[in-house]
């Protein structure tokens, strides 16, 4: 008997362990299990908007509010070459003259491009050489948003703070602060928005806000002045004082 009891024990011994499994294995095509993964913070996100940003070029318009102005609409054209135009109705001589406001190679022009009170048909439009950097009473502010200020809101380095914010445009806003009072802020701070392919939807700033109401299209190659340059002055933002009335003679 002591043959038929060894071979009892060795057919025990011979069991597949996988029975003893704590549960049933996992079927073959199952996903594999998912880490979850920390959403960036609001400055991460921001410069990898902002990065896509940098090469975008597009056409599109918003609505324009100036601080203590009436909200219209303007024309963004931002050519492949890196050129760019924006178009401002009533966006100088205290909301009474038009201007386009152009960056090419050359530098940045100021482009009158008809008075408001001008004629139907006006002349043909002239444009006058800004000075780099652009005096304060020429200056729109809002080329800044898809210009010099894309840089630095990818830099880590820069003195800004960067947190989630709500406003009325569409895509992801973000509130930008300066965090040094002793050193000139790279951008002006206010809310900040952009969709996911890198094109600016809103912006709130000291000049204004800014809300996208149009389609993007497609830009051009370039963006080329709307007119000859001249060597006129440019058209201030603000309305100019009024000429002062002639002193009355006195008859003798």
């Amino acid at each position: 008997m002591r043959p038929v009891r060894a071979l009892l024990a060795l057919s025990v011994l011979t069991v597949p362990l996988s029975g003893c499994s704590d549960g049933p294995p996992p079927k073959q095509g199952d996903p594999a299990p998912t880490r979850s993964v920390a959403p960036q913070e609001p400055r991460a996100q921001l410069a990898g908007l902002v990065a896509a940003a940098l090469d975008r070029r597009y056409v599109t318009s918003y609505t324009y509010t100036p601080k203590g102005g009436p909200a219209r609409k303007i024309d963004v054209t931002l050519g492949v070459d890196g050129t760019w135009k924006i178009d401002i109705p009533n966006g100088a001589l205290g909301n009474t003259a038009n201007i386009s406001v152009v960056g090419t190679k050359d530098g940045t022009f100021q482009c009158g491009v008809a008075l408001v009170t001008a004629p139907a048909t006006p002349g043909p439009a002239t444009c006058v050489k800004l000075a780099s950097p652009v005096p304060a009473k020429y200056d729109i502010r809002i080329q800044h948003l898809f210009t010099d200020w894309l840089p630095p809101l990818t830099s880590r380095s820069a003195a800004l703070s960067v947190a989630a914010a709500k406003f009325e445009a569409p895509g992801s806003c973000f509130s930008v602060e300066s965090t040094s009072a002793s050193i000139a802020a790279p951008v002006d701070p206010g809310t900040y928005c952009f969709q996911a392919d890198g094109v600016l939807t809103g912006a709130r700033i000291g000049a204004g806000t800014l809300v996208q109401t149009g389609a993007v299209a497609s830009p051009p190659v370039s963006v080329a002045l709307p007119g000859p340059v001249s060597g006129g002055p440019p058209l201030q933002l603000a309305a100019l004082p009024p000429a002062p009335s002639p002193t009355p003679t006195k008859k003798p």
